[in-house]
This record gives C-alpha cells, sequence and structure tokens, in this order.
C-alpha cells in the first residue's frame, strides 16, 4: 500500500482519488508518520435493473377506485357555486334586454 504525507495529500488530493479509482489499489495518508487516514476504492455498483415497471404487481387495489368517496352533500364548493349560479341569473334577470343590444 502506497503510504503518502498529510501535507502531500492536501497539495494532491483530487489527483490521488482520481488514482485510487483508476487502479483500485489504497493509499493510506500519514501524520507525522501515524497512519491518519486510507483512502480505498469504491465497492462496485450494484445494477438497478429496469426501472420502467419495476413495481407490476406489487400493489392491491381494496375496493372502487373510480366511484365517488362520498356524496355530493358532502362537497361544500357545490352550495358555493349553486349560490353563484343563482345570483347571476337573478343578476341577468334584473337587466333590461333592450339596454344590452346597444
Amino acid at each position: 500500500m502506497k503510504e503518502v504525507a498529510i501535507s502531500q495529500f492536501k497539495a494532491k488530493c483530487l489527483g490521488m482519488l482520481e488514482e485510487v479509482r483508476k487502479t483500485r489499489q489504497p493509499i493510506r495518508v500519514t501524520r507525522f508518520g501515524q497512519p491518519v487516514a486510507e483512502i480505498i476504492p469504491p465497492s462496485p455498483l450494484k445494477p438497478t435493473g429496469r426501472l420502467l415497471g419495476c413495481m407490476a404487481g406489487t400493489a392491491e387495489i381494496l375496493g372502487d377506485i373510480v366511484g365517488a368517496t362520498g356524496s355530493l352533500a358532502d362537497w361544500d364548493c357545490l352550495e358555493r357555486m349553486k349560490f353563484l349560479v343563482d345570483t347571476h341569473i337573478w343578476l341577468w334577470s334584473a337587466v333590461d334586454p333592450a339596454r344590452l343590444s346597444s
């Protein structure tokens, strides 16, 4: 195993990391002759396999996924929309149609 002083490692860090990656040989970093770190090559990456469809067959459908989950009465927005439509109709019925054509 190659040994390098910490000052030399600091000056040439990126190059030494690339050397370890290419040669797959570890480097020991020393300070005052005592080892402080070992730079080792990374372990090989696991193949990830295919991503598209990797979860196929792992889900379970429970119940109806198309139908409504509750009644329409549960939706407050429908009541507000009904009020707005009624108000809109009332306002338009109050306008003189002759005034609109000019």
